[in-house]
């Protein structure tokens, strides 16, 4: 869903982040919440991908908004 919402437009990679953000909270706050119970591996695998995810989908929606700006400068 997010691969087809970012290739479409600007604001379908916005909302892809915005997407991930939410999901990276929930992941955080159910790890945070799970006092109890064992804490798996795959938790730490899972913080550390959702990481990049959003590091590289931040990184597309500066580009994004930049690329005008650099695009007007050559003419």
């Amino acid at each position: 869903m997010c691969c087809i919402l970012s290739i479409k437009t600007k604001i379908g990679l916005i909302a892809c982040l915005v997407f991930y953000l939410i999901d990276f909270l929930a992941l955080i706050c159910g790890t945070a919440f799970s006092v109890f119970g064992p804490l798996a591996e795959e938790a730490f695998i899972d913080i550390i991908v959702h990481v990049f995810v959003i590091l590289f989908l931040s990184v597309g929606v500066y580009s994004v908004n930049k690329l005008p700006e650099i695009e007007g400068e050559k003419e």
